[in-house]
Parts: C-alpha cells; structure tokens; sequence
C-alpha cells in the first residue's frame, strides 16, 4: 500500500509518492523512454487522463506506448520482411524458369522454337536478377541501429545473395541449352543448382 506500483510490458515501476498524472507521465518518461505524449495509462480499466489530479499511494497502473527506438525497430523489421517476401517471390519465378528449361532439354521444340523460349526465358531471368538487385538495394537503405534489425538484415541481404547465384546458374544452363539443347543440359543437370 505504500507505492504506485507501474506496469509496462514485463517491467514494474514503483513510487513512493503521491503524484499527479501529469507528473508521473514526466517520470514514466524518464524511466522508461517513453514520451509522454505517447503514454496511455491504465487503472481500474480506465484510461487516465492529465485532468485526473492525483494517483494515490497502492494504486496498480498499467503504462501501455513504445519508445521511438522501438518503433524504429518495428518499422525497420516490416521493411526487411516485405523486401524477403518480394525475394521470395523472384525466386518462384527463377524456379518456373527453370523448370521450364529442363522441359526444353528434353528435346520436345523444333530449334527455332527452342531458340525464341530461351529468349524469353533470358528476359524474364534479366527481370528477376533486377528485381533481385532492387531488394538489395532496399535492404542497404534500411539503418541497422539495433542488434535485432542488424541480424535480421544480414540474413535477408545473405539469402538475397543465394538467389542472385541461382539466377547465374540458370543463366549458364540458357546458354548451354542455346548450344545444345538437350546433351550438355542433361548431363549437367546433375551438379546445377536450381
């Protein structure tokens, strides 16, 4: 009975003395980084107000808001995830490629049709490769200033990367298939990676 007793997330904040809530909002802010205007807080269900004049001694108050350093965090994940899904995306489209590729090996296109679909498939690859590239860019502009986004960043720009030498290797099999359709391709397909 003789503290207010704040609760913010797995923290739990204790005062000795009476304050308003003008008063421990300033205080909360201090402590925990959280500006004031970004404060909501809770006691007995109900959302505290500055007009409220003092919060008394045994009193239970939940502090709900995150520091600007998290919010930056937050937004800094959500722009590595959307740039991973968009990775992940090229790279369904490099495998469609390829297994479009190992179709033609199999030798079932005259020359001249073998020839105009490994056109469009080096187009389509030269899209995801861009695309590929564009993601890495995305993924240097966003700043590391926690451990958090720094590791999860490294690993989306390292899986990027892995993608970006699949698209080599399939470019190396769209050549060999304009050589030879269906011997070199075949008898490599074995070490390729797809």
């Amino acid at each position: 009975m003789g503290e207010i007793v704040v609760v913010h997330g797995a923290n739990r904040l204790a005062f000795s003395d009476e304050l308003s809530v003008a008063e421990l909002r300033k205080q909360l802010e201090d402590r925990t980084g959280v500006p004031a205007a970004a404060q909501k807080l809770i006691m007995r269900g109900k959302r505290l107000t500055d007009d409220e004049t003092v919060v008394k001694l045994g009193s239970k108050v939940m502090l709900l808001g995150s520091t600007a350093e998290s919010r930056k965090e937050s937004e800094a994940l959500a722009r590595i995830r959307k740039v991973e899904r968009r990775v992940a995306e090229l790279d369904v489209a490099r495998e469609e490629l390829s297994a479009t590729l190992h179709e033609i090996s199999r030798g079932f296109l005259n020359k001249e049709k073998t020839a105009n679909v490994l056109d469009t498939l080096e187009k389509k690859l030269k899209s995801c490769e861009e695309g590929l590239c564009q993601c890495l860019e995305s993924l240097d502009s966003i700043p590391a200033e926690s451990d958090n986004v720094r590791i999860h960043r490294k690993a989306a720009v390292v899986d990027c990367q892995a993608r970006l030498r699949a698209c080599d290797h399939l470019r190396d099999d769209i050549s060999l298939a304009r050589e030879d359709p269906t011997d070199e391709l075949e008898s490599r397909r074995g070490t390729t990676h797809r």
